[in-house]
């Protein structure tokens, strides 16, 4: 007989010794896994959100060029920080955080640090040069700091307080201008405005703004990782668009008076290198107008208007609907929330449903005027597409709707879509509407657009303009953000830093002519200032969508209302979640010693600034980043 055979691997009801070993190392792995989660941070940094604080009341410790007379003395302190060899704004930068919290959960906490190009330049009598030793002491407060940071290379058309501007804005080459010139010096909310132009990239002011940006650039990188390992995302320029006359209170619609940029020689001829490219040959552009224009050279920009000016051809008019889009808009309040809610409008063109807005946009002016209104969010828009509906007298009937039901009329207007030769607009049939009866009680509302009976003359010639322009801010960007990356600062993400011209519903958007760079760039990811609705409300989530954006940065926030602890968390963890790397806000650098009590800007979020709910603002963040 044969010994006994051993117990056999293959034998049912045994287990392998390998068997033991695979789950002993599946523990083993299992504990390393719950040992580092335990020390891990509370998530990876690229899916938490930065909270990076605008800082204010830094120029005068970073470029200590004298004191503005136009600006409060306490907020032009010099700390003893800011002084040496060694001096920065770092201390200035860890009191100002150290007052608001850390980060939290989601949260991280660091600032975003404002480089107004123009204000770290001078000339001096013979060529412009850099003021070497402010830069270092950017350079320095990124470095000591020990925060992460947004850098942000300002250069837009606000006033830096810099005798450079005075000089470059001589040159009629550096300015944006309109058919009568270049633009003079404007203001807004009390703050100079130089009208730089985007149609040119080699002109003096360009050239400035990127020598300072190499010489930034040549020291934040001779400073090595204690610098760069803090810079979180560079943004680019800051909100650049084209201008217009009376900047403040001309952002709307108007059909007399219109006026946009640029008609400078150099952009004319850019032009007519525009429309070489998109059309090919002038017999092309001629079928698509139904001109007869002999050359893309003869073609002029439309800048006159027909209702007030001769024209030598009909492509030479231009309005804010010229373009052919007429907004019907306006606002709507009732005093039952829950009604409130469920607001939307309803347009009908000669009697047939066309479009349905939601009230839901902010209206800042209307909040103003009516302080006892629930919400600002009382306003709405629709837009009509005029040339398809024909020449000719049409109705407009604006009905008010909550789920589905209508509730009453609101108004009925009549717009005119003229024939070129402005012959006289016949009516078009139209089918009666119902009697929708009363509005509720207590309803308010005014419908802003348009205007009874307004004429309507369409050029197509208008919509290659546009088009042109909004090509020309989105190249100056692009070729200012391909500057940046040929450096070593090109490691560092880029963002643009743009606004959102659909936010204002009276706002119209050709004036600033943006859109093509709110679109997805080379290199280059969204940047986008948002105020009121925008910074709640899904318009953001809308244009991600529509341009296929991933990530984006808000470089300005503001819901210019105030939020409880509880719906700002909610409005940053959506932010976080829609792919938002950053959001910045205004507030007040102060040093430990700081005696002044008054915010600079009315947009700061400040414990001592009561305008727009700012104040509740900062407490509510406050909360966010306190330990819990």
């Amino acid at each position: 007989m044969s010994p006994a055979t051993p117990p056999s691997a293959s034998l049912p009801g045994r287990r392998s010794p390998v068997w033991g070993h695979v789950l002993a190392l599946a523990v083993l792995c299992l504990l390393v896994v719950v040992f580092a989660w335990k020390l891990r941070p509370a998530l990876p940094s690229s899916s938490r959100l930065l909270l990076s604080p605008l800082l204010g009341n830094m120029e005068a410790c970073l470029v200590q060029d004298g004191l503005r007379e136009d600006f409060p003395k306490e907020f032009q302190q010099i700390p003893a920080s800011c002084l040496g060899p060694q001096g920065s704004a770092a201390e200035m930068v860890k009191a100002t955080l150290q007052r608001l919290g850390r980060p939290q959960g989601e949260l991280d906490l660091g600032y975003t640090l404002s480089v107004p190009l123009l204000r770290y330049v001078q000339w001096n009598g013979q060529a412009w040069e850099v003021r070497g030793e402010a830069l270092d002491r950017v350079v320095r407060t990124v470095a000591q700091a020990h925060r992460p940071v947004v850098l942000y290379l300002f250069a837009t058309h606000f006033e830096v307080h810099s005798k450079a501007e005075e000089r470059l804005a001589a040159d009629p080459a550096n300015l944006a201008w309109t058919p009568k010139g270049p633009l003079p010096l404007d203001s807004y909310l009390g703050a100079r405005i130089f009208p730089w132009s985007v149609a040119r990239q080699d002109n003096e002011v360009t050239r400035v703004r990127k020598l300072v940006v190499d010489a930034l650039a040549e020291r934040m990188c001779a400073a090595g990782d204690a610098a760069m390992h803090q810079l979180r995302a560079l943004t680019v320029l800051g909100e650049t668009h084209q201008l217009f006359p009376g900047f403040e209170a001309g952002m709307g619609f108007a059909a007399e008076g219109y006026a946009v940029t640029d008609y400078s020689p150099a952009s004319v001829a850019g032009f007519h290198a525009f429309l070489r490219q998109r059309y090919g040959d002038i017999a092309r552009l001629n079928a698509h107008l139904k001109s007869g224009f002999a050359s893309f050279d003869a073609v002029e920009p439309p800048s006159r208007n027909i209702r007030s000016e001769p024209l030598q051809n009909f492509f030479q008019h231009i309005d804010s609907y010229a373009a052919g889009t007429v907004p019907v808009s306006g606002w709507v309040h009732s005093p039952d929330a829950k009604l409130q809610k469920q607001l939307a409008v309803a347009v009908f063109v000669d009697g047939r449903p066309y479009s349905h807005a939601p009230v839901h946009m902010h209206r800042q002016d209307v909040a103003q005027a009516k302080p006892g209104f629930l919400t600002p969010d009382v306003g709405w828009r629709a837009d009509i597409r005029y040339p398809a509906l024909g020449e000719g007298l049409h109705r407009i009937d604006v009905v008010l709707q909550a789920g589905g039901r209508s509730l009453g009329l609101l108004a009925t207007r009549q717009i005119a879509v003229m024939d070129r030769n402005q012959g006289e607009p016949r009516p078009h049939a139209a089918e009666a509407l119902p009697d929708f009866g009363k509005l509720p009680d207590g309803v308010e509302f005014w419908v802003d657009s348009p205007q009874d009976r307004l004429a309507l003359f369409y050029n197509p010639l208008v919509t290659d303009w546009n088009d042109f322009r909004e090509q020309q801010v989105a190249d100056y960007i692009q070729g200012f953000s391909e500057h940046i990356g040929h450096g070593c600062l090109g490691r560092v993400p880029r963002f643009a830093h743009q606004l959102n011209p659909h936010a204002n519903p009276s706002w119209d958007a050709n004036r600033y002519a943006v859109e093509r760079s709110l679109q997805r760039m080379p290199g280059l990811s969204l940047g986008v200032s948002l105020y009121g609705e925008d910074t709640y409300g899904p318009l953001v989530g809308q244009m991600l969508r529509r341009y296929g954006h991933t990530a984006y940065g808000v470089t300005e926030f503001h819901p210019l209302v105030a939020l409880s602890p509880q719906r700002l968390e909610k409005v940053l963890t959506m932010h976080r979640r829609q792919g938002a790397r950053f959001l910045s806000f205004f507030m007040e650098a102060r040093p430990e010693d700081a005696t002044g009590t008054q915010s600079s800007n009315e947009f700061s979020f400040d414990a001592d600034n009561t305008a727009h709910g700012s104040d509740a603002l900062y407490h509510s963040l406050r909360q966010l980043l306190q330990p819990h």
